[in-house]
């Protein structure tokens, strides 16, 4: 160990310091991987499934339908993007909601489920055809993104609100 100090390895002394830096520095940057997660704009969400599937009957959701509808608070919610039927003979609704905060999740979750379920009723004798899309509905979460598809084009919408999370 004397040795080590010694004005004789000098370079030596470099070389090891050197290399102690570069091991401790490649250590701590694994230790300190930023995950990725994706943060897009529900409304970049909402366009490309836009373009994705045909949705001219169905009309934009606003915050007075969101609240009258789904019982959600809007100040709960950081942003969202939705569709609902333009007409009472139709059941497809698309909806993206983004939570401000991820406590909130399972919340959001109830509320939209409650909603799901009275259009289940509501369509259950009425019109059997569109009671089968409110059955294969789709309701998840990525990050703090919730996500209800009940839709014709299901697998197409459900695999776009899926791309931007990989």
């Amino acid at each position: 160990m004397r040795q080590f100090f010694k004005k004789e390895n000098f370079k030596v002394r470099v070389f090891t310091l050197f290399m102690l830096s570069a091991i401790l520095l490649v250590a701590l940057s694994g230790c300190s991987s930023k995950d990725n997660i994706p943060n897009p704009s529900v409304s970049e969400i909402g366009e490309k499934i836009a373009e994705t599937v045909d949705l001219s009957d169905m009309k934009e959701l606003d915050d007075n339908k969101l609240q009258k509808l789904y019982g959600i608070n809007p100040d709960k919610i950081d942003e969202y993007w939705g569709l609902i039927p333009a007409s009472n003979i139709n059941a497809q609704e698309i909806l993206v909601i983004k939570v401000k905060d991820p406590a909130d999740i399972k919340q959001v979750e109830e509320k939209i489920s409650e909603r799901v379920n009275e259009q289940r009723e509501s369509f259950k004798d009425y019109l059997p055809e569109q009671c089968f899309l409110i059955e294969q509905y789709v309701l998840k979460h990525k990050g703090n993104y919730v996500f209800l598809a009940i839709s014709k084009d299901l697998n197409p919408v459900e695999d776009t609100f899926d791309s931007f999370f990989k």
